[in-house]
């Protein structure tokens, strides 16, 4: 998904949009500069940074950094399956713990319905 797709789609305010943009522009070198480096370059705190990545779906810093890292061009959304027909079996290998979450409390759901 594109950074400004993402952006709109979250409501994202200024500095949470800035930060997913030098986030994606420097994308390659996120995983030596860590979140202090981009706190201080995007001018915001460590914690911003935190929760602009659990507001886009992820577990936190470091899960969105792995997202970035392995996406050839843009940010790789989780996974959301809609209905419990959706699962498929190597799912639980490329969610967020988010939606891990989501997955695992659907299952419970559907078995003791």
């Amino acid at each position: 998904m594109d950074v400004e797709m993402l952006i709109d789609k979250y409501q994202l305010n200024d500095s949470e949009a800035e930060v997913l943009r030098f986030m994606k522009k420097n994308r390659q070198s996120l995983k030596t500069i860590g979140i202090r480096d981009v706190a201080k370059a995007t001018y915001v705190s460590t914690a911003t940074i935190i929760n602009m990545a659990k507001k886009i779906g992820y577990s936190g810093y470091s899960e969105l950094v792995f997202a970035l890292g392995n996406s050839q061009s843009d940010i790789a959304m989780p996974y959301t399956p809609q209905r419990i027909s959706d699962y498929q079996p190597n799912l639980f290998f490329g969610t967020t713990l988010n939606q891990f979450e989501l997955l695992l409390s659907a299952a419970l759901k559907a078995i003791f319905e």
